[in-house]
């Protein structure tokens, strides 16, 4: 067998023909799609099961929910290709890419991965680059590692690549892991030279859906931050070299921002946000700044994780300025439409603490970036089908706020909200 595509399928009938039509695109008859139902409740199976009888290169399993991990490990062990490709059952790929590489690899044996580029498709039809254009070339092991960490032209996913099947064999990754399950792989791979050298190529895409139902999207915050941490420490507790440490370090000390932030909104008790604090204040002293932002944002996270104390007063006055303004400047009575403007994290907090106050209209984003659709259950547009009479909340960090503020024409309204740079 050259080649096994795995697909971990839970709950994508929406999304699960447009991925297998890709798949079967392949042209190779020498192939297996090898599709691992995780528990399904909706038809996915029905569909698994129809392309099965269409195509004999599909290959179908069913089990228990157990996870995304849990169902690519299955695919590992039932996988027989020379080759192996990792496909998410709401995503899909130009189907040319896998030949190609398999063309790749077979004509130089020292390539353990070949790497595509990769665009996120969006609900409205919109696409987006994910990483900066880049010319093919060939990377070295810890080349494509550290490109892997710094995310610019590929990152650490398991998906956009194909595996030399003696690179993979016998890597399997903790199932408990809810994110950055994708990293510990690749760190498995990695860390144990099993890589020698990496090809990657802009001339085939992997499509990756911005689907705002799929797991990492709706999972909670916290608990996908723990999730990363838990494997940023798993990979430093490996012994990484030092400029990977370094990176890896920086990783961890954001995640911690991160947890530390929501549990202090969500009023976790001292000792669990003790926990964090110290973790916080061991890495800060322990990474050193190699730039200029680096030292700005490790002195930043030094005196946040001075104390319990310190940390919560830091993020429940960020927290009550920013109920404060849209209490005294959003009218409980509506006279004019009134939208979120933004969907990151600042925006999740507006939201809810609209909850309580207003039923708005929905989110706004800028025209011309992708709509996501949906966002905490309210519709996302676009500024240009918002009535110019709208109420606007800007909710964004400070410098996001000033660049909207200089594209916005019209009598527009706007309440800005006091988000600090790097929430």
């Amino acid at each position: 067998m050259k080649l096994s595509v795995i697909v971990p399928v839970y709950n994508a009938e929406t999304y699960l023909c447009k991925c297998l039509d890709s798949l079967t695109g392949i042209p190779c008859l020498d192939a297996e799609i090898i599709c691992i139902d995780d528990g399904s409740t909706d038809a996915s199976w029905e569909i698994c099961k129809r392309y099965a009888a269409e195509d004999c290169r599909v290959k179908i399993f069913r089990q228990d929910n157990a996870g995304p991990m849990a169902a690519r490990n299955r695919g590992l062990r039932e996988a027989a290709g020379e080759y192996i490709c990792f496909v998410d059952s709401d995503d899909w790929i130009d189907p040319e890419m896998p030949m190609r590489f398999i063309c790749k690899m077979d004509e130089d044996p020292a390539i353990d991965v070949c790497i595509s580029d990769a665009v996120r498709n969006y609900p409205d039809g919109s696409e987006q680059n994910i990483f900066r254009e880049a010319t093919e070339r060939m990377y070295t092991g810890d080349e494509a590692w550290k490109e892997m960490l710094l995310n610019r032209v590929f990152f650490w996913y398991m998906w956009g690549k194909v595996y030399r099947r003696s690179a993979v064999s016998g890597v399997y990754v903790d199932e408990s892991v809810l994110t950055s399950e994708d990293l510990e792989f690749n760190w498995e791979l990695f860390k144990r030279g099993r890589v020698r050298n990496v090809w990657y190529s802009p001339e085939h895409r992997y499509h990756y859906f911005a689907n705002p139902e799929s797991l990492t999207e709706g999972a909670e915050i916290l608990k996908r931050k723990q999730s990363d941490l838990k494997v940023y420490k798993k990979i430093l507790a490996g012994g990484p070299k030092r400029e990977f440490s370094d990176i890896m370090k920086l990783y961890a000390l954001r995640a911690i921002y991160d947890i530390l932030r929501e549990l202090c909104f969500h009023n976790a008790g001292d000792t669990e946000l003790g926990k964090y604090v110290a973790e916080g204040k061991k890495l800060a002293f322990a990474l050193d700044g190699c730039n200029a932002e680096v030292i700005r944002y490790v002195n930043r996270m030094c005196a946040l994780t001075e104390n319990v104390e310190r940390a919560r007063r830091y993020f429940s006055d960020i927290y009550k300025a920013v109920r404060e303004v849209i209490v005294l400047s959003v009218p409980v009575e509506k006279e004019v439409a009134v939208y979120v403007y933004g969907t990151g994290i600042a925006a999740g907090y507006t939201a809810g603490i609209m909850e309580g106050i207003l039923d708005y209209e929905g989110h706004v984003v800028s025209d011309g970036q992708p709509c996501m659709g949906w966002f905490r259950g309210k519709p996302v547009c676009r500024l240009s089908q918002v009535p110019e009479d709208s109420l606007l909340i800007l909710a964004m960090n400070q410098s996001n706020q000033e660049v909207v503020l200089h594209n916005l024409t019209g009598r527009r309204r706007v309440i800005r909200l006091p988000v600090p740079d790097g929430f």
